[in-house]
């Protein structure tokens, strides 16, 4: 496994994307969807060679619109 620079999951019309502030630290990303609601997810799994008993990670996320100029119309 390797680190990622970022992951999203798109549906039509919505995304959720996620970008991992430095130093990387997740390894492995998956995705997933909702069988009660059709709704995609996914799931980050973290590793660090430096064992701590805790440790501090920072994300940025985007959460709306695949397309924003869809919404230009409204």
């Amino acid at each position: 496994y390797s680190s990622f620079a970022w992951a999203a999951v798109r549906s039509k019309y919505f995304t959720i994307a996620i970008k991992e502030n430095e130093p990387p630290l997740s390894k492995s990303f998956s995705t997933a969807l909702n069988e009660n609601t059709g709704n995609p997810g996914f799931a980050i799994d973290s590793f660090t060679q430096d064992a701590k008993a805790s440790w501090q990670q920072s994300f940025v996320l985007y959460a709306g619109p695949a397309d924003a100029n869809i919404l230009n119309t409204y």
